[in-house]
């Protein structure tokens, strides 16, 4: 094991950290996942770490390798679905907890702007690690959480 695979390692542990005590902390009856951190990380159920992911949880995915189709997940989440998808199917409710997480990797410039200008009045909280949010009109009240060399901002929409 080289030092590159101990720190993906230990950043991989900071995340699912840091999502699982968001979830303690927040309760959400309702969880939108943009980019499938359970996907991403190789969860095998709703239970990660030492935090569950309740059944009564409403838990919908937004997948960043849609090509990787692993059955698991459709147990896991709830629904599957692009974000053009989320974005028509949701439009008249708010997910308590948003994860939008790499939206920089995966959007274009154009399309995280459309992207935020949603998720500002869809969420009740968002967890993001997006580091121009004031570039998306995104000035809501919120606090950093860092864990390792994991870094999210965890915004509430109250």
């Amino acid at each position: 094991t080289d030092v590159g695979e101990c720190a993906m390692i230990l950043n991989d542990a900071d995340m699912l950290y840091i999502y699982t005590e968001i979830i303690k902390q927040i309760e959400p009856k309702s969880i939108l996942d943009i980019g499938m951190i359970m996907k991403r990380y190789g969860a095998i159920s709703r239970q990660v770490i030492t935090a569950e992911i309740p059944k009564s949880v409403w838990f919908v995915g937004v997948d960043y390798m849609p090509e990787v189709d692993v059955p698991i997940y459709h147990e896991i989440y709830d629904a599957i679905l692009d974000i053009d998808e989320v974005m028509k199917q949701y439009d008249n409710q708010k997910f308590e907890l948003i994860y939008a997480l790499d939206l920089e990797k995966k959007f274009s410039g154009d399309e995280q702007k459309r992207i935020w200008n949603w998720l500002k009045t869809h969420a009740l909280h968002i967890v993001t690690n997006q580091t121009n949010l004031a570039m998306f009109g995104v000035t809501m009240a919120g606090k950093s959480v860092e864990v390792g060399n994991v870094k999210v901002q965890l915004l509430s929409m109250k």
